[in-house]
């Protein structure tokens, strides 16, 4: 029979307490992993955020003031004594308005000779508009009257031509005439001379010839003479009246040219007056405008803000030192200081509300134009300039006074955000410190957007519900 040996490896007591030893050894490892996995829970809970989503309300105030939109000094146009002040700093005026009278004593002695100036021109010219006619028709009536002269020795002459070769060619006829006559006694006389001695007539007869033959000269001599005295004063007629004609004509240019000249002389006549009387008309508006001037009107709508003159001072408009009586503001703006850490939650256009003390519990409207790049120390603090364009109160508002400024809320509706003080810089970039699956910390980098007290709006680089590790390097060590 064979005895059964125990050993070692086949001890059933062996084979108990490896059981039992390994029991322990796996239940204290699961009870260590637990307990360390719910510390380290609790630890993550001490030391995490979570990105979360959230409507967002972006809601700044800032102190401001108001400031001219644009602003002139007013002063005369000449020199001269302020006699009057008709507003006072502060005061609002319309455009045209009178700010203002200088002295006018002088300026009113100028207007009245310049007046006097401008009467006589017109009377001047009146008195040429009834003189310069009248001589122009006395000078075409002469000129009417030489042509109508002229007319009527042409018409003699005329006349005169036609008559005259009649009329001699009738005398020549006579002549010849009795030319033949006294040919024909001439004959019969020496015809009766030779009868005569011939016995054949007796001396009566003869005489009787004698007789004829003179008769006959005597009306040939005649008729010559009378032929020539016709034609000579045919011809002297003819030539007196052409010497009256050239006369008349000489007569005539000599009108035409008074007429001409008259008119000539008329119209520089006329023209001397309009210059004068525009000249002295010019002078007296010249002299009104210099009379306006001393009232000193608002070029526009605006706010008296300073006053550099008084009544009685002297004012020079070229004058370095008082050349101006008051500024004028046109339009109003205001300057609101924003801190740095606020600039990115205001843009341009962007609606305001403007409360002052001056107007308790009235509120005023206005929107942003203007956003200063360039910021400016105020104690310590870096802030940047706001310009604001008041939509209501430009009729209330004055310069200089302290307003309070309330940006209007804007909304950002479903935006991603984490604390502030998850956000870390490595290398230069913006990120935080994820918590991964493993429950490990690890860099990942984000887009920042607006910044509203303690959170921060993220653009890109997390999802909601991520872990992230607050920025605790000590914390982190602990981990």
């Amino acid at each position: 029979m064979k005895i059964f040996v125990p050993n070692k490896l086949n001890s059933p007591f062996r084979w108990i307490l490896i059981t039992i030893t390994g029991g322990i050894i796996f239940i204290g490892g699961l009870t260590y992993k637990i307990t360390k996995t719910s510390t380290l829970k609790n630890n993550l809970n001490n030391i995490s955020s979570t990105a979360q989503r959230e409507n967002l309300i972006i809601n700044i105030k800032a102190n401001g003031v108001l400031e001219p939109v644009e602003s002139i000094d007013i002063g005369p146009k000449y020199p001269g004594r302020l006699v009057q002040l008709v507003t006072k700093q502060g005061e609002k005026v319309k455009q045209g308005q009178i700010l203002a009278f200088m002295e006018r004593a002088e300026i009113r002695t100028e207007g009245k000779i310049a007046d006097a100036k401008y009467n006589q021109s017109l009377a001047e010219m009146e008195a040429a508009r009834i003189r310069i006619p009248s001589e122009i028709q006395q000078a075409q009536a002469q000129f009417i009257k030489a042509e109508a002269r002229l007319e009527e020795i042409k018409t003699k002459l005329e006349q005169a031509s036609k008559r005259s070769p009649k009329k001699i060619e009738e005398l020549k006829k006579e002549l010849v005439l009795s030319q033949s006559n006294l040919q024909l006694a001439t004959s019969k006389m020496k015809r009766g001379e030779e009868l005569l001695q011939e016995g054949i007539v007796n001396q009566n007869d003869f005489d009787k010839l004698v007789n004829d033959y003179h008769k006959a000269t005597t009306i040939f001599l005649k008729n010559k003479t009378f032929l020539k005295q016709i034609t000579n004063s045919q011809n002297l007629e003819i030539n007196q009246l052409r010497q009256k004609v050239l006369q008349s004509k000489a007569e005539v240019t000599e009108a035409k040219i008074i007429v001409d000249e008259r008119k000539k002389i008329a119209k520089n006549e006329f023209s001397r007056l309009e210059s004068l009387i525009n000249l002295s008309k010019a002078q007296l508006e010249q002299v009104v405008i210099k009379f306006e001037d001393t009232a000193i009107r608002s070029p526009y709508d605006g706010l008296v803000v300073k006053q550099y003159a008084k009544p009685g001072e002297f004012i020079n408009p070229i004058s370095a030192s008082l050349n101006s009586v008051i500024s004028l503001a046109k339009g109003l703006k205001v300057i609101a200081e924003i801190p740095e850490i606020d600039i990115n939650k205001v843009q341009e256009n962007q609606l305001v509300t403007i409360t002052s003390d001056v107007y308790p519990g009235e509120l005023f409207q206005g929107k942003v134009t203007r956003i200063f790049s360039k910021h400016i120390p105020a104690d310590n603090v870096k802030v940047f300039k706001v310009s604001i364009q008041l939509i209501t109160g430009q009729n209330k508002l004055s310069p200089e006074t302290g307003l309070k400024i309330a940006f209007l809320e804007k909304r950002i509706p479903n935006a991603l955000t984490i604390p502030n003080n998850t956000i870390i810089t490595k290398e230069g970039k913006v990120g935080v410190l994820l918590i991964n699956e493993f429950n490990k910390p690890e860099f990942q980098s984000v887009v920042l957007g607006k910044i509203l007290n303690n959170k921060t709006q993220i653009l890109s680089g997390l999802n909601p519900e991520d872990i992230l590790l607050v920025n605790s390097f000590k914390q982190v060590n602990n981990i």
